[in-house]
């Protein structure tokens, strides 16, 4: 049956779904052409002055049996609402919020669960599908609302996600928006570091700076998001492309490590035992903490002499201190000098609140290093600074001082950098050359069995043939430079009589030597099944290309008797 025909592409949206906040842009076919910057995005209505931005809080709010009630602010509202209702029921919710770390810190699967604010657990898919959802809903609004009149299927989506994710978490994220609605043909996975090179410099091209990002220059991107830092090494081309010249890196070491640190300083002065009550008794004041210390970190500056009010919930911190009362117990602490209460703010001496930016600070610091140390990128002139962490004259100072003789670059709004390089990258996804895989990738085989270099646990018996199961053939090493458009081949057959599908597993390993697919350091990444037209009693046969230069790993499928191809992409499984 012939497939119906698509509509060309209208209007291409990103989603820049964040550790902290996420947010949505979109530019139309007709605007790129005309001007690449000219890029709408819709800011949020926080419903007071706390927080206006161009985002809106990663926070999801659900019914206890996992129906949707709000996301963003208005999720954060209605929770405080619920908190402050002494008649609700606060367990017939779920709350959760700054959730996509998870997807970093622990191997993406199928059955993933998390953990909600009071630790109940809920899918991970469902959680992640929702919010998506959300945001999906709310751009179609939008476009609606300032006239649009499109088909969902004129309209491409690019969601963003950081270049250090493994291959499971980039499936995790597609198979979340395809079911929330994202048909997957209309679905590009953007790289974070990427597409904020790829603005940085259309912004450069279109600014002053037109000779700061020329061909040839070597760049390090820096994106430092909420969660993660992601540091990324391109090599600018010309007519605007560019390729990526060596692994990319990072860690968690983003900007709610300067909250980590905050709030750690408030463990250490209240203790365990009273830390633990204010988190569990007195949760609407808890987060209405978090909230206050959010905004203060951001007008932390390098030459501030002022001290640094954070709005405390003291009434609740003195119950909790009992007769000592809060200001006696800080007083009494080892940040008395450092930290001082009054008129219900903790005020921070300038020194000491910069202090709370330098773990993470020396962590980015030591991240850029080790890619710089990387042969392919001893020539790297140019460092990239975006993320809304980049935004910080703490970080920005300390980054500067200790590679004084790099250009450092931070473009307008590094905040949106990603998101608005999300748009542009929609409209040209090709604008990257070359990539640098990961890890090392292959693929499960059962050759026949040679006792000389086998282990004998492997040894099976196929067909009346010893073979030996489980071997890892590798299809490409870890490191390599692989251009878009390269493809590696490999013929499948069906084993069994009128069979209808094609199992195609891809595994990963840190090794390039890797013997076995259950060696230490070997996984899977994904499996897809190709369905195989018109199943017949004879062997079918079907040639397989795996190409690795994308931002995801796709496969191509072209069945040998029949000629019909199709394009997929793995599954977790």
């Amino acid at each position: 049956m012939a497939t119906a025909r698509r509509k060309p592409v209208v209007v291409v949206v990103a989603l820049d779904f964040g550790t902290t906040y996420s947010g949505y842009a979109f530019s139309s076919v007709k605007d790129y052409k005309t001007s690449k910057l000219n890029i709408t995005i819709q800011p949020w209505n926080s419903g007071e002055n706390r927080l206006a931005s161009f985002k809106t809080p990663t926070s999801l709010l659900l019914k206890r049996n996992g129906d949707f009630v709000s996301y963003g602010y208005i999720a954060e509202k209605a929770y405080e609402n619920k908190l402050l209702d002494k008649t609700a029921d606060k367990h017939e919710f779920l709350y959760f919020r700054q959730f996509k770390m998870e997807l970093y810190t622990r191997k993406a699967h199928s059955n993933m669960k998390l953990k909600d604010i009071h630790g109940i657990e809920h899918s991970a898919i469902d959680v992640f599908t929702q919010s998506i959802m959300a945001l999906r809903q709310s751009c179609l609004d939008t476009l609606i609302d300032q006239g649009y009149e499109l088909d969902e299927d004129e309209i491409k989506w690019c969601l963003t996600v950081p270049a250090i994710w493994t291959d499971e978490a980039k499936i995790f994220m597609r198979t979340s928006c395809e079911q929330a609605g994202i048909p997957s043909y209309r679905l590009v996975i953007a790289l974070e570091p990427e597409v904020a090179s790829l603005y940085c410099q259309v912004w450069c091209a279109e600014g002053e700076a037109k000779s700061a990002l020329r061909p040839h220059t070597k760049c390090l991107v820096v994106d430092l998001g909420g969660g993660t830092a992601d540091i990324s090494g391109h090599e600018i081309l010309k007519k605007g492309l560019f390729k990526e010249i060596c692994k990319s890196t990072g860690n968690d070491c983003g900007g709610t490590c300067v909250d980590k640190e905050f709030f750690n300083v408030l463990h250490s002065i209240l203790g365990a035992d009273r830390m633990d009550t204010f988190k569990t008794k007195y949760e609407t004041e808890y987060l209405d903490l978090q909230h206050s210390f959010e905004s203060a970190k951001r007008i932390i500056t390098r030459n501030e002499t002022d001290k640094v009010n954070v709005q405390i919930p003291i009434s609740a911190l003195d119950k909790i201190c009992g007769d000592d009362g809060f200001l006696k117990i800080v007083q009494n602490s080892e940040h008395s000098e450092r930290i001082t209460i009054e008129s219900g703010k903790m005020r921070l001496i300038p020194d000491f609140a910069r202090s709370l930016f330098n773990k993470s600070s020396e962590s980015v610091i030591l991240k850029i290093e080790s890619v710089l140390d990387q042969n392919e990128a001893k020539n790297i002139s140019v460092l990239l600074l975006v993320g809304g962490f980049s935004e910080s004259e703490t970080v920005q100072d300390k980054i500067k001082e200790k590679f004084s003789k790099k250009t450092v670059i931070i473009p307008k709004d590094p905040t949106l950098a990603v998101l608005k390089g999300a748009v542009l990258f929609g409209h040209q996804p090709d604008v990257v050359t070359t990539r640098i895989t990961q890890f090392a990738y292959g693929r499960k085989i059962k050759p026949i069995f040679d006792k000389k270099q086998h282990e004998e646990r492997k040894r099976v018996l196929v067909d009346g043939e010893m073979r030996c199961d489980g071997v890892f053939e590798l299809l490409v090493k870890s490191g390599s430079s692989v251009p878009i458009g390269k493809n590696i081949t490999k013929l499948y057959h069906t084993i069994k009589k009128n069979q209808e599908k094609i199992r195609v597993a891809l595994y990963k390993s840190c090794n390039d030597d890797t013997k076995y697919i259950d060696d230490e350091d070997c996984s899977l990444v994904g499996e897809c099944f190709i369905s195989v037209p018109k199943p017949c009693e004879q062997k079918r046969t079907v040639k397989v290309e795996f190409e690795f230069g994308d931002t995801e790993i796709f496969i191509t499928a072209t069945d040998k008797n029949t000629k019909e191809v199709s394009k997929e992409t793995f599954r977790l499984e």
